[in-house]
């Protein structure tokens, strides 16, 4: 990626300081068409995992900076750390958006004190308690939620919708590491289409 983004600076296609968005996606990996899958018995029909994309992107250009595919289903939120880390190591990063799914004290801590990242907008996950945090980033987004700003996250969703149309959402890799790979070829083809 960091080839790419040395491109994107050269034709000034990329900004600094970013402004981040993360947020996954799932991708299609059925080898069997939709047909067949919506008429075998309702037993079979689960799909147990599927490859999921996560991306770290400039709100502003849609350019990737980072990303990581990997099996679904699975916790978003350990996925923070390395997306802002490859992120911030190739451009500084003023703001990052993220849904309630990458929610912690550790993902703020992370992004505000170690990683520089002024701004960490992350929506807040009560995880079926009553009670708000009392302490904390966590605590100052849930008191005073900046949702005006909060809004430009669904750039994030805006991005995944384009490298699915574009690109297409079905991968025609069968293992898991050529899924994994072929996911990552997609990204870096779309951050190509964007120069």
């Amino acid at each position: 990626m960091s080839v790419m983004v040395a491109l994107a600076l050269q034709r000034q296609r990329l900004r600094p300081p970013v402004q981040g968005v993360i947020d996954s996606t799932g991708l299609d990996a059925r080898q069997a068409s939709l047909y067949y899958i919506n008429h075998r018995p309702s037993r079979s029909r689960r799909c147990k995992k599927w490859p999921k994309l996560s991306l770290f992107c400039d709100r502003r250009t849609h350019f990737v900076l980072a990303a990581d595919a990997r099996l679904g289903p699975r916790n978003d939120c350990p996925l923070l750390e390395p997306l802002a880390r490859r992120s911030t190591a190739l451009l500084p990063v003023e703001q990052l958006l993220a849904d309630a799914g990458y929610d912690s004290e550790e993902n703020h801590r992370l992004c505000r004190e170690e990683l520089g990242i002024a701004q960490s907008i992350i929506a807040v996950n009560l995880r079926g308690r009553r009670r708000p945090p009392q302490a904390g980033y966590r605590a100052q987004m849930h008191q005073a939620f900046p949702g005006e700003i909060y809004h430009q996250r669904a750039q994030a969703e805006s991005i995944n919708s384009r490298i699915k149309r574009l690109l297409g959402a079905s991968l025609r890799s069968r293992t898991a590491a050529r899924q994994n790979q072929e996911a990552i070829l997609r990204v870096v083809t779309f951050d190509l289409m964007l120069l």
